[in-house]
């Protein structure tokens, strides 16, 4: 295990959390009201986190070892996933607490759960044909989901598609387990 935590990239989760505290600052400062396509951003960026932990700089030297690719994956996101949820948490807590008027943040935690597995699932299918950039296509798959949401007109960006995550997390996250599992399965080191 101790290799595997040294061989995460932990700097975007510090770099996310900082980030979305002077997000959250300099918003407080100026508004009343957290606006939307912030706690969105927010929610996208936290999510993002998950696609990049999972990324395996060892991946092409482990072909040897008997452990599956599938179980290394588990393995970086059971030592990251409680870090970011972490994180999440804090940042929604301070969110609650410095805009009560607001929606409640843990309304949040299924939506950024479906991007984030949504996220993992393009990391996995993207790492068969392009492992070196996979952790940064299923970051930016997930980012891009969620800002398109909100910028994007739903004449050109059906809500069926654009909003999935936010209103029907729970099938985005049994598809993205679905797509996470099949795509690991039978992957050559």
């Amino acid at each position: 295990m101790r290799p595997t935590i040294r061989a995460i990239v932990w700097w975007p989760t510090l770099a996310v959390a900082l980030t979305l505290l002077v997000v959250g600052a300099a918003v407080r400062a100026t508004m009343t009201d957290l606006p939307e396509v912030i706690v969105v951003a927010g929610v996208a960026a936290v999510a993002a986190l998950v696609p990049l932990a999972a990324h395996d700089p060892a991946r092409s030297s482990l072909h040897a070892i008997s452990t599956t690719p599938a179980k290394r994956l588990l393995r970086r996101i059971a030592l990251a996933g409680p870090v970011i949820a972490g994180v999440a948490g804090g940042l929604a807590v301070l969110a609650d607490v410095s805009f009560p008027g607001h929606q409640p943040f843990a309304t949040q935690i299924a939506p950024g759960l479906a991007l984030a597995v949504a996220g993992l699932a393009v990391y996995a299918s993207a790492v068969r044909y392009r492992p070196e950039q996979a952790a940064e296509v299923g970051s930016g798959v997930a980012m891009a989901w969620a800002i398109a949401s909100q910028v994007i007109p739903h004449t050109v960006l059906p809500a069926s598609i654009g909003l999935a995550w936010q209103q029907h997390p729970w099938p985005v996250i049994a598809v993205a387990a679905l797509v996470t599992i099949s795509a690991t399965r039978g992957i050559e080191a």
